[in-house]
């Protein structure tokens, strides 16, 4: 049994979106949320439910002149449960989504509008923040730790002039209070890479990653925690104990399944294989920090 002491380039593919009118008489439209390209040739509308302590919200996009709206597909990862901020490239062959998921945090959805005025993902899947945060990682060599960010956020900030890049800003900070970032990139439409403008190095070279001063968490608690704790890796049929102290005494035994989750208390599954037990306990530890604590 492992114990788990919780003290926590850009390839393309297309997913076309379809979908049918809005007619569900549970939805509401959203005036202040409508949003048109700059010809007025293409219109957003966003809906969001009328039942449910928690809104669930859907965005319909039309052409002038004829057609049904079309319904923009969300999910797991971007679940619409807030209104979203879109913005037409000038030329309307490009709409990106920034779209809220929790307190705090945002992802990005990058569309291409082809000549048919059909809308597709663009990017693996829906991912499109991640690609930039995949480079961020890069720059800094921090992808072990990006299961320690805490409220990450990916903003847009505008379409370029040259029509053919666009600017984006992502920020976050670290679980434990550590650091937080405040990083620009450009990315090229046609290239499908990032970039950085001379704006980006100077923002980046005073705000990109800045280290708080440290905290004295190596404290006997955790110089005390069992080597497998750093290193080993779960994987599937490890038996492992939770215990959150907010919660009471309790511990919790859990097995990782055969598709790599555990059933976490309060949060639901969470990926653990190709975790340490440090690793995972961190990132259950900002999981509950965001969803009970904002």
């Amino acid at each position: 049994m492992l114990l788990l002491r919780l003290a926590l380039l850009s390839t393309c593919t297309l997913l076309v979106v379809s979908g049918s009118v809005a007619q569900d008489a549970s939805l509401v439209k959203v005036p202040n949320y409508t949003s048109a390209s700059p010809t007025g040739r293409f219109l957003i509308e966003q809906y969001h439910t009328t039942t449910g302590d928690i809104w669930d919200w859907e965005f319909w996009i039309s052409r002038k002149g004829g057609g049904s709206a079309v319904k923009l597909q969300t999910g797991k990862r971007d679940p619409a449960m807030y209104g979203a901020l879109f913005s037409f490239h000038p030329s309307e062959k490009w709409l990106i989504r920034v779209q809220k998921t929790g307190s705090g945090d945002s992802v990005a959805v990058l569309y291409r509008i082809t000549k048919e005025g059909a809308v597709v993902k663009d990017g693996p899947g829906e991912a499109f923040d991640e690609l930039a945060w995949t480079e961020f990682d890069r720059v800094y060599s921090l992808s072990g730790d990006g299961t320690q960010r805490y409220h990450t956020g990916c903003h847009f900030l505008g379409w370029e002039a040259d029509g053919e890049t666009l600017r984006l800003q992502l920020t976050a900070a670290h679980c434990y209070g550590d650091y937080w970032a405040d990083w620009t990139v450009h990315y090229h439409l046609g290239t499908r890479r990032f970039f950085f403008a001379s704006d980006d190095r100077e923002h980046n070279k005073r705000n990109g990653l800045v280290w708080k001063k440290k905290r004295d968490n190596l404290s006997v608690r955790n110089r005390a925690r069992p080597e497998h704790d750093e290193l080993r890796v779960l994987r599937a049929g490890d038996v492992i104990s939770v215990q959150i102290p907010a919660a009471g005494r309790d511990k919790h035994m859990l097995t990782v399944m055969q598709d790599g989750f555990v059933e976490v208390p309060y949060i639901g599954e969470v990926r653990a294989a190709g975790r340490t037990c440090r690793q995972l306990a961190l990132f259950i530890q900002c999981e509950i920090e965001k969803q009970y604590f904002g």
